[in-house]
């Protein structure tokens, strides 16, 4: 896998969608059918999630997919408080 993301990340990240996507559709037919909705399909997102955290890890790509700790200090990071009350409008009004 990690060849096939060195050389064509897109082609990875396609692969990456149709798995989530096939994964999760037959997962909710899965969970339709035991009378127990979204179970196994939050099942498969958390081990999915899990192998996709883990293969990131493994390769030492956390930093590149900006899974690391924040470098700057508090300060320079003041900016973002805007930003968060702007993406989080829609949430406080309905």
């Amino acid at each position: 896998m990690i060849d096939l993301f060195k050389k064509k990340e897109d082609i990875f990240a396609i692969i990456c969608i149709v798995i989530y996507v096939v994964g999760c559709s037959v997962c909710e037919s899965i969970s339709e059918s035991i009378g127990i909705p979204k179970l196994i399909t939050l099942v498969f997102g958390i081990v999915l999630s899990a192998v996709l955290f883990g293969f990131a890890k493994k390769n030492d790509l956390m930093e590149y997919f900006g899974l690391c700790g924040v470098k700057k200090s508090g300060r320079e990071m003041l900016w973002f408080i805007p930003v968060i009350i702007f993406t989080t409008t829609n949430l406080w009004t309905g």
